[in-house]
C-alpha cells in the first residue's frame, strides 16, 4: 500500500461507530453536507493539464478553468481582488520536513540529530518563508490527525535553541577543531553536511535549506546547500545523502505507515525507510500498531512511536502550512472542502451545481500532470479515479467512513458469535439494491466478493493491492445483496484496509472470458481503446484529447503550437446516488400524524433532497392554504386544528419544472386511543394484567379530564411547564 505521498434510506449518510472501527477525533475546519452522497448535478468534468502554477492561476482568472488541484502561495494573495474568485484554506494534512540519513556517520549519532533539531529555528520559517501561513510542529503525525500527540510531548523544537544543541554535541564527543572552527566527529575525523533541495523551488525549499545551514553553523558544523533537479529525486535517497528538504502529504488519517516508514527490517529499508533509521524499541511497538485489536491499544503504540521519533529525529518537521486553493464562484456553487483533497476533491465534483440550482454544465479543472495509466491496481490517479469507482464505504470530507455500496455492517469475533473461529474477525454487510454498472449490468454482492478474491488470486502475478488484504481468509456472497469477509486474525485496521477498495465488475475481470488474474497489469482503460472500461461511480471517463490553449494573461503564457491533455468525464446516469435516478426527493412521501387536541408544538415539515429552488402550493383537503417560494423546506404549525381528520398535500414545482407532491394525514383526537382488545387465547394472568391496564388508563384519563376541563387552563399550564424546563438554575444560583 502507498501509505504516504512524498512531494517534491435514500441519501442518508451513515457514520460507522463500531468498536473495531472506533475513530480518533479529527480536527478540521471542513463541514460535511447533510446530503453528501447525492449527486452529481453537472453533466461533465474536464481535467486540463496545465503544468505551471502561474499558468493555472491565469487560467482561473481568465475563466478558462473553474478551479485548480494545486495550491497557491501566500505571496500570491494580494493579486486576488476579483469578487468572482474565492480562496479555500485549510491546515495541511501533512508538513514540510528534512529527512536525515541515519545510516551515515556521524549522522547516525542521535545526539547530533537532536542538537540540529534544537538549533533549527522553525519560527523563522513561519515568519520569513510562509508569511505567517504556517505553524510550528514536531510530531511526525500532522495536527489534523486525531492520533497526533503534539501537545503531550515533553519538549519542543520550535525556536532556535543552539545553546542546548551545542551542549549535546559537547557531551557526545563532537569537539571543535581549533584550526577550522568546525566540529569533528567523535572519532576525530572531519565532516561536512550537504543539505539538498529541489532547484525548482528556490524560495520555499531553498529558504528552508538556508535556515538549516544557519542552524548547523550555529553548532559549529561545516554545512552547505545543493540544489538538485527533480529528475534526480529518487537517486538522492539511493545515494549517500546527508539531509534532504522535502514534504509529506497524507491521503487519509491512517497511521499504519508508521509501521513501515521507520521499520528497520532489512528488506523494508531498501523500499520504505529512506532515513535508514534503526531503533529496536521502535520496532517493538510495531506489532501493537499494526495488529492491535482496540483503539486504545493502537493509540498507545502510535503515541510511543511518535515519542521515539521525536527524541531521535530521523526526520524533522520544519513547518505545517495552510494549503490554499483558488476557485471561481460565478458559475457554480456547492463546493465541499475536504481534509485531503481540499476544494477540488470528489465531494465537490459530486455536490457542485450551476449557481441557479439547475442540472447541467461542464466543470473545468486544472491539473499538474498527464497520466499514462488509469489502472486502479497500478496508480492512484486520485483526481480522476475517485470520481469513477464505488467502494463499500468512502471517506467523508473529515476522513470518517460513510456508506456507499455497503450498509448494516456487523463485526464479529468468537466472543460475539461462537460460529466465528477463535482468533478470526468476520465482517457481514448488506449491499444496496439499486447499484448498476455503467453497461447496465446490476452490481451485486457477487461483484463485491469477486473484487477481493480477484486481488487474492492476482497476487501471485504481482498485484500490489494484496498488501491491503493481509489475513483475508474468505470473501463470499450470501445472496444477491449480502456478503461476508473473514480474516484469520484480529486487527483494528481490517475495516480501513478493505472498506475503501474500488469494486470491479465480475463480468469484465473474471478468469474465464474476462481480463483474468494474470493480466491485471495490462488493463488500461481509455488510453488503450481495446481495454474495457465499466465503472459504477458518479462519472465515466470517456476520452482524452489534446488541446491548444490560448490563455493570455499579463504575458503570453503558451506558445501557439503548445499542446496539453484534457481528460473528459461525463455524468453516469446509472449511478446509484444520481439524484435523477432516485425515485423520490420530497420527504415525507406519505405519513400519518396523530395528536391530542390542545397539545402544543405540533408541526408539519417537508424537506427535499433536491437543492433546487422553485415554488410550492400547500393544500388542506381540497383548499389551497399557502403558496410561496420553495427553498428546500417548509414548516407549518397545526396546533389550532380541531378534532377531526385532515389531509395536507404539498406540491413543489422545481426550477427545472420537475413536480413532486407529498401528503400527510393528520388525526386530532380528544384523548389517546384505548388499548388493544384481549388476545383470543389470553391466559388468566394475561387477562388480569390487561384488565388492570385498562382500568389504569381509564382512571388516568378521568383524572386528566377532571383536572383540566378548562382548555385555556390546560394550555396555560403547558406553557408554564415549557417555560420552567428552559430555566437556567445554574445561572440563577451561581450567576452567569
Amino acid at each position: 500500500m502507498n501509505w504516504r505521498v512524498v512531494i517534491a434510506g435514500s441519501v442518508a449518510v451513515v457514520i460507522i461507530t463500531l468498536s473495531l472501527v472506533k475513530l480518533p477525533i479529527v480536527h478540521s475546519s471542513v463541514a460535511v453536507p447533510e446530503d453528501l452522497n447525492t449527486g452529481p448535478y453537472v453533466d461533465k468534468l474536464s481535467f486540463r493539464v496545465i503544468p505551471n502554477r502561474d499558468q493555472r492561476m491565469i487560467a482561473i482568472q481568465a475563466g478558462e478553468i473553474e478551479m485548480d488541484t494545486g495550491f497557491i502561495e501566500p505571496r500570491h494573495l494580494p493579486a486576488f481582488g476579483d469578487p468572482d474568485i474565492d480562496i479555500f484554506s485549510a491546515l495541511r494534512n501533512g508538513y514540510g520536513d528534512i529527512t536525515i540519513n541515519c545510516g551515515k556517520y556521524p549522522l547516525n549519532v542521535s545526539a547530533f540529530r537532536r542538537a540540529f533539531a534544537f538549533a533549527f529555528d522553525k519560527t523563522r520559517v513561519t515568519a520569513e518563508i510562509m508569511d505567517g501561513f504556517s505553524q510550528e510542529h514536531d510530531s511526525l503525525l500532522p495536527t489534523t490527525s486525531g492520533w497526533c500527540i503534539e501537545d503531550e510531548l515533553d519538549w519542543h523544537y520550535y525556536t532556535k535553541q543552539a545553546g542546548i544543541g551545542n551542549q549535546l554535541l559537547d557531551a557526545a564527543g563532537f569537539m571543535i577543531d581549533s584550526g577550522t572552527g568546525y566540529r569533528l566527529s567523535p572519532d576525530g575525523s572531519p565532516f561536512s553536511i550537504i543539505i539538498e533541495y529541489q532547484s525548482a523551488d528556490p524560495e520555499m525549499e531553498g529558504g528552508v535549506a538556508s535556515i538549516a545551514q544557519d542552524a548547523l553553523r550555529d553548532l559549529h558544523v561545516d554545512a552547505n546547500v545543493h540544489a538538485y533537479e527533480l529528475s534526480e529525486f529518487i537517486d538522492i535517497f539511493d545515494s549517500d545523502y546527508d539531509m534532504v528538504i522535502g514534504g509529506t502529504d497524507f491521503r487519509d488519517t491512517d497511521v499504519q505507515w508508521l509501521g513501515y516508514e521507520f521499520w528497520s527490517d532489512p528488506e523494508n529499508m531498501m523500499i520504505e525507510n529512506p532515513s535508514n533509521f534503526i531503533n529496536v524499541t521502535y520496532d517493538s511497538w510495531r506489532n501493537n500498531l499494526l495488529h492491535g485489536t482496540t483503539y486504545e491499544e493502537v493509540f498507545e503504540a502510535s503515541a510511543e512511536m511518535q515519542k521515539i521519533l521525536h527524541y531521535n529525529v530521523p526526520r524533522l518537521v520544519v513547518y505545517e502550512n495552510t494549503y490554499m486553493q483558488m476557485y471561481r464562484n460565478d458559475r457554480f456553487k456547492g463546493h465541499v472542502g475536504d481534509l485531503v483533497r481540499h476544494i477540488s476533491g470528489p465531494w465537490t465534483m459530486r455536490n457542485i451545481r450551476l449557481i441557479n440550482g439547475a442540472y447541467g454544465g461542464t466543470v473545468k479543472i486544472g491539473i499538474t500532470e498527464e497520466f499514462d495509466t488509469f489502472n486502479i491496481f497500478v496508480r492512484e490517479t486520485g483526481n480522476i479515479l475517485d470520481n469513477l469507482y464505488s467502494s463499500l464505504y468512502q471517506r467523508n470530507p473529515k476522513q470518517q467512513p460513510v456508506g456507499d455500496l455497503g450498509y448494516n455492517l456487523v463485526v464479529e469475533t468468537h466472543s460475539d458469535n461462537p460460529t466465528v473461529p477463535e482468533g478470526h474477525t468476520r465482517f457481514t454487510m448488506n449491499i444496496i439494491e439499486n447499484a448498476t454498472w455503467s453497461d447496465g449490468v446490476p452490481l451485486t454482492a457477487e461483484d463485491v466478493a469477486f473484487t477481493f478474491n480477484y486481488i487474492l488470486e492476482s497476487a501471485r502475478f504481482g498485484n500490489p493491492l494484496i498488501r491491503n488484504l493481509e489475513g483475508l481468509q474468505s470473501a463470499v456472497s450470501l445472496g444477491p445483496y449480502r456478503m461476508r469477509l473473514e480474516f484469520d486474525t484480529e486487527s483494528y485496521w481490517f475495516f480501513n484496509n478493505f472498506a475503501y477498495m474500488k469494486i470491479i465488475p465480475k463480468h469484465i475481470f473474471n478468469d474465464n472470458d474476462g481480463i483474468g488474474f494474470d493480466r491485471w497489469s495490462d488493463w488500461n482503460p481509455v488510453i488503450d481503446p481495446d481495454t474495457p472500461q465499466v465503472t459504477s461511480g458518479p462519472f465515466i471517463l470517456t476520452q482524452t484529447e489534446q488541446l491548444i490553449p490560448t490563455y493570455v494573461g499579463p504575458v503570453q503564457i503558451y506558445n501557439p503550437n503548445q499542446t496539453l491533455m484534457s481528460y473528459e468525464l461525463i455524468q453516469n446516469p446509472k449511478y446509484h446516488w444520481n439524484p435523477q435516478k432516485l425515485e423520490t426527493f420530497l420527504r415525507p412521501k406519505v405519513q400519518e400524524l396523530t395528536f391530542i387536541i390542545g397539545s402544543l408544538g405540533n408541526t408539519l415539515q417537508w424537506t427535499s433532497l433536491l437543492p433546487f429552488g422553485g415554488t410550492y402550493t400547500l393544500h388542506l383537503n381540497s383548499a389551497v392554504i399557502d403558496v410561496g417560494i420553495w427553498d428546500s423546506s417548509v414548516t407549518r404549525n397545526i396546533d389550532e386544528l380541531n378534532i377531526g381528520t385532515y389531509e395536507f398535500t404539498l406540491e413543489v414545482v422545481y426550477e427545472d419544472q420537475k413536480i413532486e407532491t407529498s401528503k400527510i394525514v393528520v388525526h386530532v383526537v380528544e384523548e389517546p386511543p384505548l388499548p388493544l382488545p384481549l388476545p383470543q387465547r389470553a391466559t388468566p394472568l394475561q387477562a388480569f394484567s390487561i384488565f388492570v391496564s385498562v382500568i389504569s388508563v381509564q382512571v388516568i384519563a378521568w383524572a386528566v379530564v377532571v383536572s383540566y376541563q378548562d382548555k385555556k387552563e390546560w394550555n396555560r399550564k403547558l406553557e408554564m411547564i415549557e417555560k420552567e424546563s428552559k430555566r437556567d438554575y445554574f445561572e440563577e444560583v451561581f450567576g452567569s
